[in-house]
């Protein structure tokens, strides 16, 4: 079942907050991509719903955007108006991957998500005037990146739920 982003992203802030480091707007959209990705790409199910934008700092949800912008740069100390909702396990143990496996590179997972035949750079460097980045994209990108973790016996960690 696809979220709302807000109850995703809540999922995030409140993550960082607990851990007593609070997360930035540019992090909480990194990290809401990663999940959404590897959630399509290994589960063959989007996380939320929503569309994705290429932007030019990276894929963006337009509407976790205008939601957080009024933070900048700065640390989110609390949580975004959202509907609660429960996530499967196997939603949860892909946000939990993610959080644990991308967190640490802060501002660095711009050039995880930017880098050249990724589902941005192919969007952001077409001809095309339409921003959306499609959920199939993404699916086959990270169903992709998948395969060759598989092939290298380096299965990502959000595949063992």
């Amino acid at each position: 079942m696809a979220h709302d982003p807000r109850t995703t992203a809540n999922e995030l802030i409140n993550r960082g907050i607990a851990e007593e480091q609070p997360l930035t707007h540019i992090e909480v959209q990194k990290l809401l991509y990663f999940s959404h990705g590897w959630m399509l790409g290994i589960h063959g199910q989007p996380l939320h719903d929503g569309l994705w934008e290429a932007w030019k700092l990276g894929p963006v949800l337009p509407h976790i955007y205008y939601n957080l912008n009024y933070y900048r740069g700065e640390p989110i100390t609390e949580p975004i108006l959202a509907r609660p909702e429960e996530f499967t396990d196997a939603e949860q143990g892909v946000i939990n991957s993610v959080y644990a496996q991308y967190r640490p590179f802060g501002w660095g997972m711009a050039d995880i998500t930017d880098v050249k035949g990724s589902p941005w750079y192919e969007v952001w460097h077409s001809k095309s005037r339409l921003l959306i980045i499609p959920n199939e994209s993404i699916q086959s990108y990270f169903a992709r990146q998948y395969r060759k973790y598989e092939r290298q016996n380096r299965i990502p960690e959000a595949a063992n739920v």
